[in-house]
């Protein structure tokens, strides 16, 4: 927390993921196989990404109260099922899908 008389600082959220990499071709180092999240895998980024949000968009300057130290657990988790729920929202996201797999487009399973 800020001593009295100071400006609040902003706060600072870090998401830390682990996934695996492309498979690529020793010899000539181009990707044989992109590095896919599964459907559970994304759903936990989304999830992750709502407390970070949460904690980074707080607009309280009482740091005990503040994004998601000292709120009731309800409160930590409706952000982060709002960003879950967000990805089962098929129709959102299909516009953005970018990826295909094998020349396949990427489809909601």
């Amino acid at each position: 927390m800020a001593p009295p008389g100071t400006p609040a600082r902003l706060p600072v959220a870090i998401l830390v993921c682990n996934q695996a990499p492309p498979v690529t071709d020793p010899a000539t180092g181009a990707v044989v196989t992109p590095s896919l999240m599964t459907f559970d895998q994304c759903t936990t980024l989304f999830h992750e990404t709502g407390h970070g949000l949460q904690h980074m968009l707080t607009t309280v300057d009482e740091g005990a109260v503040s994004g998601i130290s000292g709120v009731e657990w309800d409160a930590v988790e409706q952000p982060s099922q709002f960003m879950e729920y967000w990805v089962r929202a098929y129709r959102d996201w299909l516009p953005l899908r970018a990826v295909k797999c094998h020349g396949v487009p990427l489809m909601y399973h």
